[in-house]
């Protein structure tokens, strides 16, 4: 990964950083696994609230980060933010309400609900006037600028009503298996299941908010959004 590349190219002992950037992770997004329970956010704040401290919380860790030389968080939280400066607000609500749901602790319907829940969120997300907006500031005829996204702030998004609906719609996803027969009998490209099954990705949980925070910047740079 980066990061190890990073402690590599640094000589440091890579298990003590990479455990240095799990817990600051961990304090600025609050998420882990819950035993018997399964993947459950441990942070309970509402969106908007947690959403709005992110930006401290970053600045507070490369503050940390800069005081302990630990150049591995500095970057971390340098970058995280940056990302969150450049976000979507609609599509940071939307990443934060799918990795609050909780999945099944059965490796196949935990895998199946997280492709469902990021199917859903990524079709939410397509159709709206701030994914246009952030591919022509990445690739298109705006690129480099900043975005002008529909929603100010967090805040307004989440008082929008069309935003409530996107949101009702990651929640009502329904698993990867439930969703199959709109595309065939055979999938998108005409595979029998099996072939299907074989070939995806395992997948056995939700990323993390961070990573889930990386997926709502491809609003921004035009790759694709959603790795709920």
């Amino acid at each position: 990964t980066k990061q190890a590349a990073l402690c590599e190219a640094m000589g440091w002992a890579e298990q003590d950083h990479l455990t240095a950037l799990t817990a600051a992770a961990n304090r600025v997004f609050g998420f882990g696994r819950i035993p018997s329970v399964g993947i459950m956010p441990l942070c309970w704040e509402r969106g908007c609230r947690l959403l709005e401290q992110l930006d401290s919380k970053l600045e507070e860790e490369t503050r940390l980060a800069a005081i302990a030389g630990d150049e591995l968080v500095g970057t971390w939280a340098s970058e995280a933010r940056a990302k969150l400066a450049r976000a979507s607000p609609a599509a940071l609500l939307v990443a934060y309400e799918a990795s609050q749901l909780v999945l099944p602790n059965d490796p196949k319907l935990r895998r199946t609900k997280a492709l469902g829940i990021e199917l859903a969120a990524n079709e939410a997300l397509c159709v709206r006037l701030d994914f246009d907006e952030g591919v022509a500031c990445a690739v298109g005829s705006r690129k480099g600028q900043s975005p002008r996204w529909e929603h100010e702030s967090v805040q307004a998004a989440a008082a929008d009503p069309a935003v409530e609906a996107l949101l009702n719609a990651v929640r009502r996803a329904r698993p990867m298996d439930a969703a199959k027969p709109l595309l065939g009998p055979a999938g998108a490209a005409g595979r029998d299941r099996t072939t299907q099954r074989r070939r995806a990705p395992e997948r056995t949980s939700l990323p993390t908010f961070q990573q889930a925070i990386d997926a709502a910047q491809a609003a921004c740079d035009a790759t694709r959004l959603g790795s709920y």
